[in-house]
């Protein structure tokens, strides 16, 4: 799961609320960032091709 794309977090890691938590590495990065537990973090509005998402759904009453 991690080694994809440093993935946003809902998490801010300031009291002003200015940044914001990635997790994982990415491909970009070292290999010793490409895990669940390292940290990064960056203002919201900032794009890069290694910073990313994951979407969760639930299929729980869905029929599958």
């Amino acid at each position: 799961m991690s080694g994809n794309v440093w993935e946003w977090t809902n998490s801010w890691l300031d009291k002003p609320k200015e940044y914001r938590v990635l997790r994982g590495g990415s491909w970009y990065s070292f290999i010793r960032f490409a895990r669940c537990a390292y940290r990064l973090w960056s203002v919201p509005d900032f794009f890069n091709t290694d910073f990313g998402f994951r979407l969760v759904v639930s299929l729980a009453g869905s029929g599958f």
